[in-house]
Parts: structure tokens; C-alpha cells; sequence
């Protein structure tokens, strides 16, 4: 698709900085990774503030990254502790009732923190949920960390899920920055607060590349080792050198 600067007012800085590009928007439906226009629909008025605490680490919102180490970190919460899923993240008005995690994060401040630190997502989206197709993107890992007794500890997320014929301990998960879609104009991630997909989502910024994502009765909580509801762990972002 043809490549155009990014005019909007709101990234001069990122343009200025990071020399970031945008997707000429040639359809109703289009990849978002590369989209970062006027998308914070749901915040009237309310533009990003990107805050250098020092040479190459920023603040967003409420999200944090490192260029230099590739990693974006924020805060959620345990959002479930039994049922089935169909994410690992959503936001404060998001999918409640069937994700594991919760954030306040806002998508689109998310989205510019993960550009930043040089991810790129699919040009080629899911057609809808439940897609059969592997997503793609840039790979990712994703860590959580959890505060128990003044030590912050790891939290493997596979540790936390399992799927229905298995129930075991998931060995692991590959995860994806799809980007999430544009449509008409709205960064759907923002509009519908979807993050981390768990069964296969084109709106969710991030997606898994397992065989089992293309269903929603598969994945389910691990009730034996999901901390209480509430409990606060940080969420790590961290990019894969291909």
C-alpha cells in the first residue's frame, strides 16, 4: 500500500524523532499497526502526552517503554479466576466477562508506545473472530510480574490458562503484534478496549499463533493457580529480534 507521512498534530514528535509513516487508509477495513491518526475517538479533546525520562525511555499514559531494550511495561489486574476465555487482556470496558487480565491502559497509547520501540504488525489481518489462519506480526513475549511479600516474582502466563481436552500446564505460547484494523477511520482497539487475544481477534492488538485460537471453547482459567481477583501484577511487552 502506498505510504504516507503522518500529519496529525498529536505525533509531530514521534515524526520528528522516529520518522514514522502512515497507511494510505484506501478501504474501509485497514491493518492498523501503521495508522496512528486521530484514533482516540472515545477521549475528546484528549491528546497522548510522551514524556522522556531520559534518553531513550518514554512514558505514555500509563504505559512505560525502553528503546533500547525493546520492552513496554503497565499495570493490570486479575480479572477472572474460573470460566472460559477468549483473552488474556482487555481494558476497563472491554470483554470482562471473558478475559483474564484487566488494564486502564488506553489501546491507542499502547499502540504508539509499542511503534516506538520498532514493532510492526500485519498487513494481511484475520478476516473476523475465529479465523482458521495462523495471525501474523512481529513476535513478541509477554511477562508477567507479580508482587508477593515485597519481591516482585515472574508469573508465567501459561502457568494461568490451560485448554479443554489437555488440562495441563500450557508449555508455551506464541504471541503476535497484529496491530489491530482500521475501520472507517476508528482504531477498533480502542474502540473496543480488545488487547490480547486468546481466541483468534483481527480488533486485538496482540494475537497467539496456535491451531486452538481458532476456537472459543477452548481456552479456561487455571483456578489451581491464578492469583485472587484484583491482584495487581505489571505487564511486560518485549520484542523479538526475527
Amino acid at each position: 500500500m502506498k505510504k504516507v507521512h503522518i500529519v496529525v498534530s498529536v505525533l509531530i514528535f514521534m515524526v520528528f524523532v522516529f520518522s514514522a509513516d502512515a497507511q494510505d487508509l484506501d478501504s474501509k477495513k485497514t491493518p492498523g499497526p501503521s495508522f496512528v491518526g486521530d484514533m482516540r475517538q472515545d477521549v475528546p479533546g484528549e491528546s497522548p502526552v510522551i514524556k522522556m525520562i531520559k534518553p531513550g525511555v518514554f512514558e505514555i499514559g500509563s504505559v512505560r517503554l525502553d528503546k533500547e531494550m525493546g520492552i513496554v511495561e503497565f499495570d493490570a489486574v486479575i480479572n477472572m479466576n474460573k470460566g472460559l476465555l477468549e483473552y488474556l487482556l482487555v481494558g476497563k470496558s472491554g470483554k470482562l466477562h471473558e478475559s483474564l487480565l484487566r488494564t486502564d491502559v488506553e489501546p491507542f497509547d499502547l499502540q504508539i508506545a509499542l511503534l516506538m520501540i520498532g514493532l510492526e504488525g500485519t498487513m494481511n489481518p484475520l478476516a473476523g473472530q475465529g479465523d482458521t489462519r495462523i495471525p501474523s506480526g512481529d513476535p513478541v513475549k509477554i511477562i508477567l510480574k507479580i508482587n508477593k511479600n515485597g519481591k516482585i516474582k515472574d508469573l508465567p502466563v501459561e502457568s494461568l490458562i490451560y485448554t479443554k481436552g489437555k488440562d495441563k500446564k500450557i508449555e508455551s505460547i506464541d504471541w503476535v503484534f497484529t496491530g489491530s484494523i482500521v475501520e472507517n477511520g476508528i482504531f477498533m482497539a480502542q474502540a473496543e478496549k480488545s488487547i490480547v487475544a486468546l481466541y483468534h481477534d483481527p480488533i486485538a492488538m496482540f494475537d497467539n499463533k496456535s491451531t486452538e485460537g481458532a476456537s472459543d471453547e477452548v481456552w479456561s482459567v487455571n483456578s489451581l493457580t491464578v492469583p485472587p481477583v484484583g491482584t495487581k501484577v505489571t505487564v511486560t511487552i518485549k520484542a523479538i529480534s526475527n
